[in-house]
């Protein structure tokens, strides 16, 4: 036979998979939260992958211009260059005015350099932004 202790005991463990304090409801609306910021959690990554390439458009759209400026420059340069030369070799100016030019010249193709590696840079950038890689097959 059962003593009272027993039955009482028996009867919590049925009772206790229903009523367990708002447990289960309480678990049921973090779910559901989950569920309903789902969409907005994608949304908000999708905006930013957005933000991203557009970023990442523009910085190679104003590195090309750049680049442009400075290729521009360096052949000014290089004729400016020439005409020192020319200028030497008439007798018309001194070893320090090729110097000059030939000086000039080469920090503007120096900064031509540096200007088509931060394009490359950007280039790159958006390639990972977009997904980046592929496979061989």
């Amino acid at each position: 036979l059962m003593g009272q202790g027993g039955l009482w005991s028996s009867t919590l463990g049925l009772f206790q998979p229903i009523y367990q304090g708002g447990r289960l409801r309480r678990g049921l609306e973090a779910v559901q939260a989950r569920f309903d910021a789902a969409p907005a959690d994608y949304q908000k990554s999708a905006l930013n992958g957005y933000r991203e390439v557009a970023n990442a458009l523009i910085t190679i759209q104003k590195r090309a211009d750049v680049r442009g400026e400075r290729e521009v420059g360096v052949a000014a340069l290089v004729d400016a260059s020439d005409v020192s030369r020319a200028r030497y070799d008439s007798g018309l100016a001194s070893y320090i005015e090729i110097l000059t030019a030939d000086q000039d010249r080469f920090a503007q193709e120096l900064r031509l350099a540096q200007t088509r590696g931060a394009e490359l840079r950007a280039r790159a950038e958006l390639y990972r932004t977009l997904g980046g890689g592929w496979q061989q097959p």
